[in-house]
């Protein structure tokens, strides 16, 4: 079991998580501030689900102190796949997300940043 944790803990900073994370901000800002086409909505809604399931699988896996945010990021996902609402609805949900989605990316750096210096340490 250590062994899978200690794999999934280095693919989070090394498969790319951190660029989702920013993708799917910037996506849910020119959600907020500009006018796409309804075919963005599409991709938007795939990244930041895929941002958010990624992000709270390994919220839970590395950062069990911190599970509440994985929840919240699971139950912004379910919002940002399910929901069917007006263009002008969008916005308060689409900031939780960008938030939620720069908190945990902030935390998992932080883990990944403090794993490192021990093992710097150590060695």
């Amino acid at each position: 079991m250590n062994a899978l944790r200690s794999y999934f803990r280095n693919l989070s900073i090394k498969s790319g998580l951190p660029l989702l994370n920013i993708v799917a901000i910037i996506m849910l800002v020119v959600a907020i501030y500009g006018d796409p086409p309804y075919g963005f909505f599409l991709a938007l809604k795939w990244v930041v689900v895929g941002a958010c399931a990624l992000n709270a699988w390994q919220l839970f896996n590395q950062i069990p102190g911190l599970i509440a945010l994985a929840w919240l990021l699971i139950a912004s996902a379910a919002v940002q796949a399910l929901g069917s609402m007006d263009r002008s609805d969008w916005p308060p949900f689409n900031w939780a997300s960008a938030i939620l989605l720069s908190v945990s990316g902030c935390a998992l750096l932080f883990l990944a940043e403090t794993e490192k210096k021990s093992n710097n340490k150590g060695g």
